[in-house]
C-alpha cells in the first residue's frame, strides 16, 4: 500500500526543485532574448506562456 502511494505521488521536494530550475532556466532565455532583442510583446507573450506552463 505504502509503496504504491509513493508511485503514485512523486517526491514533492524534488518537484519543486524541478519547476523552480524549469522556471529559472527560462527566466534566464527571457533575460537572454531581452538583451538581444527588447521588444515589449514577445517578453509578455513568454511570460503568459510561462505562467500557462506553470500552472499546467
Amino acid at each position: 500500500m505504502k509503496v504504491s502511494s509513493m508511485h503514485a505521488h512523486p517526491d514533492p521536494s524534488k518537484c519543486r526543485q524541478f519547476l523552480l530550475r524549469s522556471y529559472l532556466l527560462t527566466l534566464s532565455q527571457l533575460v537572454s532574448s531581452l538583451s538581444f532583442n527588447p521588444n515589449p510583446f514577445e517578453l509578455s507573450e513568454k511570460t503568459s506562456n510561462l505562467s500557462l506552463s506553470l500552472q499546467g
